[in-house]
This record gives structure tokens, sequence and C-alpha cells, in this order.
């Protein structure tokens, strides 16, 4: 139990570094007194829309969150400092958003691979604040039934075995070896992260999600 605890705290700590905080952009005024004005003081922590994980170190982030323009949206990386959205794509199978902001050695987690995501295991869904809560997973990856699959469909989701507060949806799945397992849909389904593999890598490599039929 000592061991599992001091895991779960190594664990926290580290995926903080790989979450970003999504803000409604606001109307601010410079005041004019002297002193330094510091734009992170304007989007606090508890404010944020939504959040989303860190993918590439150059600025790509993935949220659940729907983000209708990049021009009403802010994006607040783990250093605190804030980033304009200059780069969006949308997934439309999985309807989860890939933002992009002009950052540089962005910190960034291993993808858990579909044979380490089994029933059983234990997980954490961790917030941008830093809030985190420990469950399992209820069953293993499931596909679909019959000799043939069609690539335009995906596999079950995560479910757990807990029903989580609705303020983790969005929150990002993690194994307690430090990688990202998923991002939750509602508070006891988590999108796995394989699914998202090959829009990650359309992305990347062309600029743009598209998924072979």
């Amino acid at each position: 139990v000592v061991e599992q605890n001091e895991k779960v705290s190594e664990t926290i700590n580290s995926a903080k570094g790989n979450l970003a905080g999504i803000f409604k952009k606001r109307s601010i005024s410079v005041p004019a007194k002297e002193g330094i004005f510091e734009l992170s003081d304007y989007y606090v922590k508890g404010e944020e829309a939504g959040e989303g994980a860190i993918i590439t170190s150059d600025g790509w982030i993935m949220t659940k969150l729907n983000v209708d323009s990049a021009d009403n949206y802010v994006v607040a990386a783990p250093d605190g400092k804030i980033y304009a959205i200059d780069k969006m794509a949308d997934d439309k199978l999985t309807s989860f958003n890939f933002l992009h902001i002009e950052a540089r050695d962005l910190p960034v987690k291993k993808f858990a691979a579909p044979e380490e995501v089994m029933a059983g295991q234990a997980v954490l869904a961790v917030k941008w604040n830093g809030e985190a809560v420990l469950s399992t997973i209820a069953n293993d990856k499931k596909w679909a039934e019959g000799l043939v699959g069609s690539s335009d469909s995906l596999p079950s989701f995560i479910k757990l075995s807990d029903k989580l507060d609705k303020e983790y949806e969005g929150s990002v799945l993690f194994n307690l070896s430090g990688d990202i397992v998923g991002i939750l849909n509602n508070a006891d389904e988590a999108e796995p992260i394989y699914h998202f593999e090959p829009a990650i890598k359309s992305l990347l490599g062309e600029g743009k999600i598209k998924r072979a039929s």
C-alpha cells in the first residue's frame, strides 16, 4: 500500500507537466500604472474551459473540449505561459480536437500500447489543476465481433470500475508508469489513446487528419 501511494504521488507530479489548460480568451486592458503585467494573472486555475494532453514537444495538444474557433481560446502551458492557438484540426471519428501553439521543448508522455491496457490495471485520472483520482480498468479491450471489422468504427471504450465526478470528464488517464492510457469521455468511460495514433501520424505528416477506410 505504501509503495502504491508513493507511485501514485510520483505519477501525479509527473503527469501535471504533460497537461495544458484551455481558457476562453479575455479582453484585457493593460493598467496604465507602473508595474509588471503578467498575462497569466488573468487566467487562473479553476476557471479553465477545459484541458488537454500535450502530445508533441513542438506544441500539439489533444483535447475533448469543443473549440469552435482558435480566436476564442488561449492555452496555458505547464510552466504558466499563455499561448495563442495558431492551428486546429478535429477528428470527426472521435469528436476530439487537436490544437497547436508556438512552443518548443514541451514535455510529452509515452502512449500506452493496446497490450498494456488490461482489466484490473490501476489508472489515475489527472486534471490540469493537479487534482487526481485513482481507479481501475473494469474491462479488457474489446474488438469488433466477427471475422471482418471496419476501420470506420472503433473498439469499445475503456470502462472504469468507479464512476468519477463529472468534473473529471475530459481529464487524461495515466497508468502508474506515467504513460497516457486515454482521455475520459464521461465519468466512467475513456477513449483509449491508441484510437488516436493513426490520426496523430496523419496530422504530423500531412497537416490534417486522414484515416484509412
